[in-house]
Order: structure tokens, then sequence, then C-alpha cells
């Protein structure tokens, strides 16, 4: 005779972690769609924006050091910085005595290609989270803890 082993189910959906990666790839597919026409991925978006917010006041950022703000895999970010480098959106150079290292910096073509995705992504963003009101910043906070605790847990 089989033994059967009783063992408590749990419903996926009175976990938090599971509601999480419920809502983000929720998120994820209605972002992507607002970038479609642009010809962007949510990745190449999040790369190109955080370039110009890194390097605004004229710093130059290491791909490395980019990867690692992001908390991207370094093989990953000089792949799609690449692709980002052959459409004409950034520019890669390097420094003399360090020529492994690259800095991306926008071309003109590349900022006036996140100033006009943005305006579709942040009205996407906008809807997507109309339901929360005036708890958006509420979660944000939350969500601001997680990550801090977890790259505590990292470092």
């Amino acid at each position: 005779m089989k033994k059967v082993i009783r063992t408590e189910w749990v419903n996926v959906n009175d976990m938090s972690g599971f509601l999480l990666y419920s809502a983000y790839f929720s998120w994820k597919r209605k972002i992507e769609n607002s970038l479609l026409p642009h010809d962007l991925t949510l990745v190449q978006f999040i790369l190109l924006v955080s370039i110009g917010f890194l390097v605004r006041d004229g710093e130059d950022i290491s791909q490395n050091d980019l990867a690692k703000f992001l908390r991207f895999d370094v093989t990953m970010t000089s792949q799609v910085l690449r692709n980002l480098e052959r459409k004409g959106l950034l520019s890669r150079s390097q420094k003399e005595g360090d020529e492994r290292a690259k800095f991306p910096k926008l071309t003109e073509s590349g900022e006036h290609k996140i100033q006009e995705a943005a305006k579709d992504l942040l009205k996407t963003e906008d809807d997507f989270f109309s339901s929360l009101a005036d708890k958006k910043s509420d979660l944000d906070e939350f969500l601001r803890g997680v990550l801090k605790k977890e790259i505590a847990d990292v470092n």
C-alpha cells in the first residue's frame, strides 16, 4: 500500500512574493507595450535613462559601474549597450591607460529617444498605478525598504 504524505497547501494569492511577482509582470507587459513604438525594450530604456541621469553633471561612468548601480549583469549590460551604440543612441569611449573600460554617453538621438519614450512610459505607469491614488508614495517607500535590505544582504 502506497503511503500518502499530507501537506498543507499554500494559496499563492496569500504570498506577498507571488503578488509582487504578478504585479511586476503585469506592469512590465504594459510598459514594454508602451515602448514598442519607440523601438526600445525596458532594459534599453532603463540603461539610457540611467546614463543620462548619472552623467548629467559631466561625470563619466563606466559600463561596469552602470551595471552595478542598476544591479544588472555586467555581460548583459555590455551587450545591450553595444546594441544601443549600433542604433546610434549612445557612444562608448575609452580612457587612455584603461582600454578595457568603456564609458557610455548619450548621443543627441539617444536623448531625443528617451524624452519621447518617457512620455508614453510615464503615462502607462500612471494608468497602471491609478488604483492606488494617494497610496503610491507608500508603495514606493515600501519597495525602497525591501530593496535597501536586499542590497545590504548582498553586500
